[in-house]
C-alpha cells in the first residue's frame, strides 16, 4: 500500500515538473508617433507540458510616460487598463498556443519610452511554470520635420519570427522592399495603401539583420528600418 500511494505522489511530481511556458518572443519593443489612440504589441505563450493548466496573469508597469495607459489581451479576452492581474478564462490546453497583446494608449503629447511586463504563471506551480513577457515601446516626438523624415513607420514584432507587421502614414502609393546584408533583394511588394497595416511573410528567411525600404512612387527610398529575423 505505502509503496502504491509513494508512485501515486510520485508521478504526480513528474506531472507538475513537467508543466512549462514558453514565449515566441519574450521581448518585444516597437517605435512611432504618439498622435494615435492605441499601439498594439504581440506575442505568444505556449504550453508545453503534457497537461491543461488554468494559469493567471499579472501586468506590472515598469513604466508609462505622461498620462499614457496600458492593457492586456489573452488571447480574444481583453481586460480594462484598471485591471492588472487574473485567470486566464479559458483552460490553456496542453500543447496549445496563446496570443498575448500588449496595448499603449499615448496621451497623444508625451513622447518617450514605456515599458509593461505580463508575467503568466500556474499558480499551483509557480516556480517551474512561469513566463515573463516584456513589451515596450518608444514614442516618437510630433514635428512635422520627423514624422515626414520616418514616415509614421513602425515594424513590430522586432524581432520577429514568422511574420512581420508594418504600418504607415505616407500620403502617396509606396513600395516595399526587404534586402539582406548583402544587398540582396529577398521579399518585396508594390502599391500598397497609406495608412494600411500589411504584413511581410519571413518565415522562409534565414536568422539575421535585414533591412526595409519604403519607396515612394518617385522611385527613391523614402524610409528605411531594419529588423531581425530569429
Amino acid at each position: 500500500m505505502r509503496k502504491g500511494l509513494l508512485l501515486v505522489f510520485s508521478l504526480c511530481l513528474t506531472t507538475l515538473a513537467m508543466a512549462q511556458f514558453a514565449s515566441k518572443y519574450g521581448s518585444v519593443t516597437s517605435e512611432g508617433r504618439i498622435d494615435r489612440a492605441q499601439i498594439i504589441l504581440y506575442d505568444s505563450i505556449y504550453n508545453e507540458s503534457s497537461v491543461d493548466l488554468t494559469p493567471r496573469w499579472k501586468r506590472t508597469v515598469n513604466d508609462l510616460v505622461g498620462s499614457w495607459e496600458s492593457a492586456v489581451c489573452i488571447g480574444e479576452l481583453c481586460y480594462a487598463a484598471t485591471e492588472s492581474e487574473g485567470f486566464f478564462a479559458d483552460v490553456f490546453l496542453a500543447g496549445t498556443r496563446q496570443l498575448v497583446s500588449c496595448y499603449f494608449y499615448p496621451d497623444q503629447s508625451t513622447n518617450g519610452q514605456s515599458n509593461v511586463e505580463v508575467s503568466i504563471y500556474d499558480p499551483n506551480d509557480s516556480l517551474t511554470s512561469h513566463v515573463t513577457l516584456n513589451f515596450t515601446f518608444n514614442g516618437w516626438p510630433l514635428s512635422v520635420e520627423e514624422a515626414e523624415a520616418n514616415g509614421g513607420l513602425q515594424l513590430y514584432p522586432n524581432p520577429a519570427t514568422d511574420q512581420l507587421f508594418i504600418e504607415y502614414t505616407l500620403d502617396r502609393p509606396t513600395a516595399i522592399q526587404v534586402f539582406d546584408l548583402q544587398g540582396r533583394m529577398v521579399w518585396s511588394s508594390a502599391n500598397l495603401q497609406p495608412g494600411n497595416r500589411n504584413i511581410i511573410p519571413i518565415g522562409h528567411l534565414a536568422d539575421g539583420q535585414y533591412l526595409l525600404h519604403m519607396i515612394g512612387d518617385d522611385g527613391q527610398t523614402v524610409v528605411s528600418k531594419a529588423f531581425t529575423k530569429q
